[in-house]
């Protein structure tokens, strides 16, 4: 894993952590209107979608995957 792809998972969980705060905000804030503008300019987080890009082919010899089936626990 790169460092990319992990910051990029670090700000994804951040941003569903940010939908979920809203939402409590939101219903803290319904009777305050100057608080709840002042909670809507501070949730106002810049996100830019990452582009995938593609990965280079591994090097050396490619072994193929062995895939089984899970053992069924009916008889």
């Amino acid at each position: 894993m790169t460092c990319g792809v992990a910051l990029e998972g670090i700000a994804r969980e951040g941003m569903e952590v940010l939908r979920v705060l809203d939402a409590i905000m939101r219903l803290r804030f319904r009777a305050a209107p100057d608080l709840a503008a002042g909670w809507k300019s501070a949730r106002n987080v810049p996100y830019v979608t990452p582009t995938p890009q593609a990965t280079p082919p591994p090097k050396g010899r490619q072994h193929p995957v062995r895939v089984t089936r899970p053992h069924s626990t009916i008889p």
